[in-house]
């Protein structure tokens, strides 16, 4: 058996964990009132995961790692881009301050599932994350491509298992607690975790 309990519980557990995928699933409910936009911030984030878990099974990944120069420049690029949609997201808070509670939600700049690539895709530390993760769990006696492929597809479902929680409970809390003091009290503390998690991300190497 390939898949075992302790790789089940390691995983949800690094995918329950606070980051930007899951902040900015919060964001886009919480920003445009309907789940839509969530999901289709989601297809974006797991494909971009499954580009990384293919890189990290082919040994890409492990390429960025043994030049950091290069990953230092994606993680950078990947910095960047955090900390300017948690700049856009404060600025967007600020601005809709005085709107009326009936105020339709400004339709974002960039198509909610590109965000979701860019958030994912702009960050090689998943890459490295999987390759250094997943060959923890590859058994004895099966061919570890084979293994590690099986890993990552368990992986990326348990992985839009959470989002899909996490979008629908967002959802439903946001439809009972609808007050726009409330609303902007959310968008300010996610605007405040993507800048933080793009400092984590410059500094921390």
């Amino acid at each position: 058996m390939i898949v075992s309990g302790a790789f089940l519980l390691s995983s949800l557990l690094v995918i329950a964990s606070p980051g930007p995928d899951s902040a900015l699933v919060v964001h886009r409910v919480v920003r445009a009132g309907r789940r839509a936009p969530a999901y289709l911030t989601m297809a974006g984030i797991l494909t971009a995961g499954t580009l990384h878990a293919t890189l990290a099974v082919v040994g890409v990944a492990e390429l960025l790692d043994r030049h950091p120069e290069q990953l230092t420049a994606l993680r950078w690029a990947g910095a960047l881009g955090l900390f300017g949609w948690g700049a856009v997201i404060l600025v967007a808070s600020v601005r809709t301050r005085a709107a009326a509670p009936t105020t339709a939600p400004a339709r974002p700049r960039l198509h909610p599932y590109w965000q979701g690539v860019l958030c994912t895709g702009t960050n090689p530390k998943v890459g490295v994350f999987l390759l250094a993760f997943l060959p923890q769990f590859v058994p004895a006696g099966v061919p570890p491509d084979r293994a590690m492929t099986v890993l990552a597809a368990v992986y990326l479902s348990l992985a839009a298992v959470w989002l899909v929680t996490l979008t629908e409970t967002t959802h439903r809390l946001r439809r009972r607690v609808d007050r726009p003091g409330l609303l902007r009290a959310v968008e300010l503390v996610t605007g405040v975790l993507f800048m933080g998690f793009a400092v984590r991300m410059a500094l921390v190497s």
